[in-house]
């Protein structure tokens, strides 16, 4: 038996808690309840993280990492080069779960079992990142779900809700928003859309805005050192929620000397503007590709740090014509709760009678995240494109089949699993994930031969692609561990 951990791996700060033994849930730290998501790489070689490292960036940023999360979906072609070592985020991610690691070690002993969590709209280079980071942190077995399936576990257990609810998760770098049914102990994932901006974004808004002001007054800017925008935006990060409030007197310092100003409400509902519009449109989206309105949604709830702005709340609500949305004091918190319920439910056989007992018939029923295809030729047009075989937000376990002919009397056939996040033939909309050939076809060939292949997703999320030559009857298979719940 054994604690089941809970990652959330943010943009600008990480949380990590526990599902224990009794049934109770609580998060562990050690210093830092919140721990900044920033890495300190020094002169001597030593390697820093949290808030040790956040002050760093105020007199030596060229050292500091940031927001490496937002690089995540890079990770097999985005370097960082520090003390003639080069780091992926793979590798700067590992040095923030290393640290949540070991600070919650000290309370809870050797921690095996954890999930982490990841935005909705993560690719499979970011989630396979996020994965191989957390073995190499010391988690010998570790699971992945999405941030917002993630919160809906946790509301469906400490709020008394059911029916369609819509998760909107705002954070520091990330919006999530999906939509998931909630009948009891069971969340069924009905599906999901997200994009890579949050409240970080906001934060340089505010700062623009006020460093304008600042110019117009002074005639300079805060500070001509490179330091200048890091030290004045952590000042923003406190600033944004009371600003959204209320019209707010500030007295700002730069190498020009003080200078004492007013940020009207109304300039930063103008500077965020397009991030609303943004926001709009992936929740009408959503409920487009889900054939569903807004009347169908029963409850609204908000996740995540930035969701305190009442900017965004005041907005949400109105666009989902509802008089109140959920919401809770803990809104950064709730997403690494809900990541140890499911890392007990993933690890079943390690529950305690207690757990067991509390967890009852807790289930996720959950959707694939992404488009998975492959390329085929077509002779019309005569060039490649993409087929879809399993759409996104088809629930899995799914077995699909599809029949595509020969286009010339070829003894290989290439084959290339793809992986998009719109339904398109185009194929640069689309990423390969996987490919071989299947080769030394026999028979009497020629164009016009019927290929049977077969898509498999299984309830652990491995994706089997079966390319089978009806001829000679040779079969190819390729394996590809998705490892995630969307």
């Amino acid at each position: 038996m054994g604690n089941f951990v809970g990652i959330d791996l943010g943009t600008t700060f990480s949380v990590l808690s526990v599902y224990q033994d009794d049934g109770k849930h609580e998060i562990i730290y050690d210093k830092e309840r919140f721990l900044p998501s920033v890495v300190y790489f020094a002169e001597d070689g030593s390697i820093d993280v949290g808030n040790v490292a956040r002050q760093a960036a105020q007199i030596d940023p060229d050292n500091v990492v940031t927001q490496i999360k937002k690089k995540m979906p890079q990770n097999n072609t985005f370097t960082l080069d520090f003390n003639e070592t080069s780091y992926s985020p793979e590798d700067i991610s590992c040095f923030i779960l290393k640290k949540l690691i070991k600070d919650a070690e000290k309370k809870l002993g050797r921690i095996d079992m954890a999930t982490i969590t990841v935005p909705a709209f993560y690719n499979d280079i970011a989630r396979e990142a996020t994965k191989n980071a957390a073995i190499k942190a010391g988690i010998s077995v570790p699971t992945i779900i999405s941030e917002p399936v993630a919160a809906a576990l946790y509301y469906s257990r400490t709020k008394s809700m059911k029916g369609k609810v819509l998760i909107y998760d705002l954070g520091g770098g990330t919006l999530d928003c999906s939509v998931v049914q909630i009948d009891g102990d069971q969340v069924e994932v009905i599906g999901t859309k997200g994009d890579s901006f949050g409240g970080t974004d906001f934060d340089n808004k505010l700062y623009d805005l006020v460093n304008k002001e600042y110019m117009a007054k002074k005639g300079s800017a805060f500070s001509s050192v490179e330091n200048g925008r890091t030290i004045h935006q952590e000042f923003m990060e406190g600033r944004k929620i009371s600003l959204d409030e209320n019209d707010t007197p500030l007295v700002m310092q730069g190498e020009a000397g003080a200078q004492p100003m007013t940020i009207l409400k109304s300039d930063l509902e103008s500077a965020v503007q397009e991030y609303i519009l943004k926001s709009e449109i992936i929740i009408e989206t959503l409920l487009d590709e889900l054939n569903l309105n807004k009347n169908d949604i029963d409850e609204v709830v908000l996740v995540g740090g930035s969701t305190r702005m009442p900017l965004f709340y005041d907005h949400l609500k109105n666009l989902m014509n509802k008089e109140n949305l959920v919401t809770t004091l803990n809104v950064d918190e709730v997403v690494s709760l809900g990541a140890s319920i499911y890392c007990a439910i993933a690890n079943k056989d390690e529950q305690s009678a207690s757990q067991s007992e509390d967890l009852g018939d807790a289930k996720l029923i959950d959707v694939v995240n992404h488009y998975y295809g492959t390329r085929v030729f077509d002779i019309n047009r005569n060039e490649s494109k993409n087929s879809v075989i399993i759409n996104k937000n088809d629930k899995y376990p799914i077995t699909l089949t599809k029949e595509y002919f020969t286009p010339s009397d070829t003894t290989i056939l290439e084959c290339v699993v793809t992986q998009s996040e719109i339904n398109t033939e185009d194929l640069k909309f689309c990423e390969i994930i996987a490919e071989t050939e299947l080769k030394n076809l026999t028979g009497e060939r020629r164009e016009g031969l019927p290929v049977y292949i077969t898509f498999s997703i299984d309830e652990n999320m491995i994706l089997v692609c079966s390319y089978k030559d009806e001829l000679s009857g040779k079969e190819v298979t390729l394996e590809k561990n998705l490892n995630i719940k969307s």
